[in-house]
C-alpha cells in the first residue's frame, strides 16, 4: 500500500503518470466492459509504485463505443518518460489489465 507520506512525495511527472493510467484504465473499463467490476492497486515496491487496474469482463459483452485508438500508446509514452514501464493487454478470464511501474529512483546519468 502506498501511504500518504509516499504519495506527498511522489515526483510530479510519477504522479502525473499514476493519474493518467487510472484515468486510461476506468475510461476503457466503461467504454469496453460497462457495468463490469474494476479492480485498482496503488502500492509502493521497493523503489518504484505500482498501479494496476484490471476489469472483469461485461456482462453484456457490449461496448460502448471505440475510441481513436491512442489511449494506451499515448499512456506508454508518458509512463516511459516519467522513468517507468506499461503492461497492457487481456486476461485468462475474458477482463482486461492496465499497469505500470514508476521508478521513484533514477540513477546517475
Amino acid at each position: 500500500m502506498l501511504s500518504d507520506a509516499d504519495a506527498a512525495a511522489l515526483p510530479p511527472a510519477v504522479g502525473a503518470a499514476i493519474h493518467r493510467v487510472v484515468q486510461e484504465g476506468l475510461t476503457n473499463a466503461g467504454k469496453h466492459a460497462p457495468g463490469a467490476a474494476v479492480r485498482l492497486r496503488l502500492a509502493r515496491v521497493d523503489d518504484a509504485v505500482v498501479v494496476e487496474l484490471v476489469n472483469r469482463p461485461s456482462a453484456s459483452r457490449t461496448p460502448r463505443g471505440q475510441g481513436l485508438g491512442m489511449g494506451l500508446p499515448g499512456l506508454t509514452e508518458r509512463v516511459r518518460s516519467a522513468g517507468g514501464r506499461l503492461a497492457s493487454g487481456e486476461t485468462d478470464e475474458g477482463g482486461f489489465r492496465v499497469a505500470a511501474t514508476l521508478t521513484l529512483v533514477r540513477g546517475e546519468s
